[in-house]
């Protein structure tokens, strides 16, 4: 039986820990990986809901 997972709820989440990643490591240190640690899960997990970066 599949897992529901709320995607808005999930991307949420992953956009959060990644500015506290930041905040921590600070933008030159930031990895996928660092994140993704903190989450719990794998890299691919976090490309999962967001493949390509959004242009700023």
């Amino acid at each position: 039986m599949p897992i529901y997972v709320d995607h808005d709820e999930r991307r949420q989440k992953i956009v959060g820990t990644a500015i506290r990643v930041l905040g921590d490591v600070g933008f030159g240190n930031f990895t996928l990986r660092a994140a993704s640690d903190r989450l719990g899960g794998s890299v691919t997990m976090a490309t999962h809901y967001s493949p390509t970066a959004s242009p700023c």
